[in-house]
């Protein structure tokens, strides 16, 4: 809302008072830079292109902004032997294009008059007629060839001039031969008229011939074949007309005049050059002569880039009812546009609210206020800074910036432990960001590091030697300041198909430590198989593997085994159960046997993984390799972790690599 005064009588403010009304404003933002092509205004028989509407005017704003107007003499091309009118350049072309815009060159063959007897050459209107124009410009009379027939009874054959080729002739026997003759070359005609004569009319080609024959074998004919030209260069016959156009109805024997595109062609209703684009549109460039199969208005027009109808108009505004022609000048907005009352664009926000960032084109709705208005953001002037932090300078109107508030408003006071960088060997006291560094700011906001020397190793492990001054180092500290004793379980790997006793490690080893440290494995003489299933020959000591149990151990009562002897070489990646698959469709195509008949054991895969990836003398490597989830020999991990089989304690533990949920 704007104020305007208002006076309701003298302007003298003793005599009477002014009174002031408020006024709706419709404010639009609309560059009215005199630089840009918008108010260029381009030279007769030239255009504003499309889209340069904002586009910066250079040295060259003629080039820049503007284009050939289709319609008008400018964009015409006048025919060999013509040029342009003098001030014609803005003049619209209309239908007649060529007799609007076009006038015959005086310096050239077409406007000379050749001499009685004589006519103009073919193919010299565009010549210069120089100094001697009759001698360059005309020729003797019409061409009239005469080829004999002297009583023949066959066919007879003539060659043509050469000069002759590509000129329209008039072949014929009329009144010139005795007897019923055909012609075969270089047209073909029986008959002309009932006479039993011949004549035809056609161009002639390069090489060609003149062929006659009798009607019928043995007769015989005599006298001439007569050949004349007939494209008479001053008639439209000889003219041919620009693409585009065509012939006129009934003109071909007409005198084509100085201006023959004028006197022998017209427009060819088919194409765009017989359009007439509507109002508010123009004529696209270079399609006058362009079919326009029925569709003018879209093939042949385009928006007039300099009104309304081309104009768009601004998210929540709309285009004014009948603008369409009205030229867009400096104001365009306010010209061709106005507020859309649908939109929110037109709606006022509550205080303490503003509208939503890209919403000016939302349909307002029954709900304006949610739908169009979002609350004012934040500033900085309304953030606190946390302990320690101070508000950076002028930043009281920036927004804050979402959980990035803190960085966008403040800064860490230069006198507090929260712009202070702890020294090397020390660390950041817990909740010293607020504390003041004083005189010695190391010892106001900083603790020394620990070292080995403070730190209690697990049970059955020992302090490394020579590490007591060295400093703990994040969550390896047993790894930095320990290792395993020698004389205990936790040093000691257990031997194949035993595993490590759970909480063994500080156990002493003694004198037999398997038994101390390690438990035996199950074996299948330890499995009692499911019903229907029953126990594999020479499989009691075998061990169990892990879930597997019954495929290990146990095959369905009657099953024939087929043992196959020999080796086969095989490489894949994924879970055991994945590489059993995979065995099993090799094996089922080289043994051709169904899938559905072999089994593969996913322990058998899981224990040749183990040969393959266990060093020799490593016995206790079998039990680091971990499938999925824990433990490979059990396919199941325990609660109670243990560094050795991969699983850490709930507890956390510094050694195996889980922190403590107090940590620092």
């Amino acid at each position: 809302w704007g104020w305007r005064t208002w006076s309701t009588g003298p302007t003298n403010p003793g005599t009477q008072p002014s009174m002031r009304f408020p006024l709706p404003l419709l404010v639009a933002c609309t560059l009215c830079d005199a630089e840009t092509c918008r108010t260029y205004r381009c030279s007769a028989g030239t255009r504003m292109q499309l889209g340069v509407e904002n586009v910066e005017q250079t040295e060259n704003p003629g080039a820049t902004c503007c284009e050939v107007d289709p319609d008008t003499c400018s964009s015409h091309d006048c025919e060999a032997g013509t040029r342009k009118k003098a001030g014609v350049t803005g003049t619209l072309k209309g239908r007649d294009a060529a007799g609007t815009c076009c006038e015959v060159d005086p310096d050239k063959c077409i406007a000379h008059r050749c001499a009685s007897g004589t006519r103009i050459k073919a193919g010299v209107d565009s010549v210069q007629k120089g100094d001697n124009p009759a001698a360059t410009c005309c020729q003797v009379g019409l061409f009239s060839f005469a080829f004999p027939v002297g009583g023949v009874a066959s066919r007879t054959e003539f060659d043509l001039p050469e000069e002759l080729a590509g000129r329209e002739v008039q072949v014929s026997t009329i009144g010139l031969a005795t007897g019923d003759t055909v012609l075969e070359q270089p047209c073909r005609n029986d008959d002309y008229g009932g006479t039993q004569q011949s004549q035809c009319t056609t161009v002639v080609p390069g090489g060609a011939k003149v062929a006659v024959r009798p009607f019928s074998t043995g007769q015989r004919v005599s006298g001439e074949v007569r050949v004349t030209v007939v494209d008479d260069p001053l008639r439209c016959r000889a003219h041919p007309c620009a693409e585009g156009t065509v012939n006129k109805s009934f003109t071909r024997g007409s005198l084509k005049g100085h201006v023959a595109a004028s006197t022998c062609c017209d427009i060819d209703s088919t194409t765009c050059g017989a359009h007439t684009c509507a109002e508010g549109t123009r004529k696209r460039l270079s399609v006058d002569a362009q079919k326009h199969e029925g569709n003018a208005p879209a093939v042949c027009c385009e928006m007039q880039p300099d009104t309304c109808a081309a104009y768009t108009c601004a998210e929540g505004f709309r285009k004014r009812f009948g603008v369409d022609t009205s030229q867009q000048g400096a104001g365009v907005s306010e010209t061709c546009c106005e507020v859309d009352p649908d939109t929110c664009t037109s709606y006022t926000c509550a205080e303490g609210t503003q509208q939503k960032a890209g919403g000016s084109g939302q349909l307002k709705g029954l709900h304006p206020q949610s739908t169009c208005c979002e609350d004012t953001p934040r500033t900085c002037g309304y953030f606190t800074c946390a302990t320690g932090y101070e508000r950076k300078t002028g930043v009281e109107d920036t927004v804050e910036q979402g959980d990035d508030a803190a960085a966008t408003c403040c800064q860490a006071n230069a006198t507090k432990c929260s712009a202070y960088v702890c020294v090397e060997g020390t660390i950041k006291k817990r909740h010293s960001d607020g504390v003041d560094q004083g005189d010695n700011a190391t010892a106001a906001c900083c603790d020394a590091l620990p070292t080995c020397g403070e730190h209690t190793c697990a049970e059955g492990y020992e302090r490394k030697a020579g590490v007591e001054d060295s400093m703990l180092q994040g969550d390896d500290v047993d790894g930095t300041c320990c290792q395993a004793n020698a004389t205990k379980c936790s040093a000691y790997v257990c031997v194949e198909s035993t595993i490590k006793k759970r909480h063994s490690d500080g156990l002493d080893q003694g004198n037999n430590a398997t038994a101390a440290c390690c438990d035996a494995l199950p074996t299948c003489a330890d499995h009692t198989c499911a019903e229907g299933y029953e126990r594999k020959a020479g499989v009691e000591d075998t061990v169990q593997q892990g879930d597997d149990a019954a495929g290990t151990c146990c095959q369905a009562e009657g099953t024939e085994i087929i043992e196959v002897t020999g080796s086969m070489a095989f490489e894949a990646d994924g879970t055991t159960e994945q590489i059993a698959a995979a065995v099993t469709a090799v094996l089922s195509f080289k043994l051709e046997q169904s899938p559905s008949d072999i089994r593969v054991s996913v322990s058998a895969v899981a224990a040749a993984a183990r040969r393959l990836s266990t060093p020799a003398g490593d016995a206790g490597a079998a039990h680091r390799m971990s499938e999925i989830a824990g433990d490979p020999v059990r396919g199941v991990p325990e609660i109670a972790g243990d560094p050795v089989r991969g699983v850490p304690e709930i507890a956390g533990d510094p050694v195996r690599g889980v922190p403590e949920i107090a940590g620092d």
